[in-house]
């Protein structure tokens, strides 16, 4: 009997841990997760203090001191969850940004006349930006799990660099996906026209551009958002925008003369001159079709939307 009492009070406690542990999760303290992480990081832990339960149930011949050692446990659990969550974002926010790649080096491609930019990121906050005083092809920056590869024909007319964020070695962490780890990539030699194919799974990005000759830009987004501003030089022809569940924001600086033409499942595209101060949402649900923002375009967008939304800004 005083054993069937302790496991109905064992159980009553964890039940108890697990009411605590959900409160704290939907009231956005901690998250599933998180815990999760947590427990993949510290499970040889839990399993000595198993061993040392067993050990007191069968040497004390009683079941009160497993309730007194889970009581202990969960507590620390608890108040480790708690304590070690701003621990570890303060370590997250506060680590120094590392040269990934201190250059992608304009010798590697002799002859090339122009370039070709892959950029393929999982769950990251991404930054692009150019720079005139940048004499190589790309200066990466962030944490070091990070590939930069690059076309190993020195004879290729074009300068094919291919950027990733690759997995960890290590176990991924969700908690990764709840604070993604941050890049940000320079592009230079903005006399050479380049081309851009832009990945962003669930990831967030910025693509700020004024100096590089674009000759195309294509992006495709998964559940992230991508902000793209486009001026200057960098105001290219030929654009084309993919998204899933996410949105991509289009800026154009100076230009609207553009054609839209549009693919739409359940999302939206919306076009948004405030030049000609017009406001357009294209189509409906599973709609295609084009639209000219001004009598003489110059400029094709071509958007294919999910769920998700396409805003186009012209400024």
């Amino acid at each position: 009997m005083d054993n069937k009492r302790a496991d109905t009070f064992s159980f009553g406690l964890f039940v108890l841990f697990i009411g605590v542990l959900s409160l704290l999760a939907n009231s956005g303290i901690l998250t599933w997760a998180f815990l999760l992480d947590l427990l993949i990081t510290y499970w040889p832990i839990l399993i000595i203090v198993a061993g040392i339960k067993l050990v007191g149930d069968a040497q004390l011949k009683t079941r009160y001191f497993g309730i007194i050692l889970d009581f202990i446990l969960f507590a620390c659990i608890i108040l480790a969850a708690v304590f070690a969550k701003d621990q570890i974002l303060i370590h997250q926010t506060t680590q120094p940004e590392r040269i990934v790649a201190k250059s992608v080096v304009r010798s590697q491609y002799p002859v090339a006349t122009t370039k070709e930019y892959i950029l393929n990121f999982g769950a990251a906050d991404l930054t692009v930006s150019d720079q005139t005083t940048l004499n190589q092809y790309a200066l990466v920056s962030g944490p070091e799990n990070c590939t930069v590869t690059t076309n190993n024909d020195r004879n290729d007319t074009t300068a094919s660099i291919t950027i990733k964020n690759s997995p960890m070695k290590e176990f991924l962490r969700f908690s990764n996906l709840r604070n993604p780890q941050r890049y940000s990539i320079e592009l230079g030699v903005t006399e050479l026209p380049a081309s851009i194919d832009l990945t962003l799974g669930a990831s967030k990005g910025k693509l700020l551009l004024e100096q590089t000759m674009l000759s195309k830009l294509s992006t495709t987004v998964g559940a992230g958002y991508l902000d793209i501003t486009l001026s200057g030089n960098s105001i290219t022809r030929n654009i084309n925008l993919e998204v899933g569940a996410g949105k991509t924001t289009l800026r154009l600086i100076g230009e609207t003369n553009v054609r839209v033409n549009y693919t739409i499942g359940a999302g939206n595209v919306t076009v948004n001159s405030p030049a000609l101060k017009q406001i357009k949402q294209l189509g409906g649900l599973g709609t295609e079709g084009e639209y000219d923002v001004s009598p003489n375009p110059q400029i094709i967008i071509n958007t294919s939307v999910g769920a998700g939304a396409v805003d186009i800004i012209l400024e």
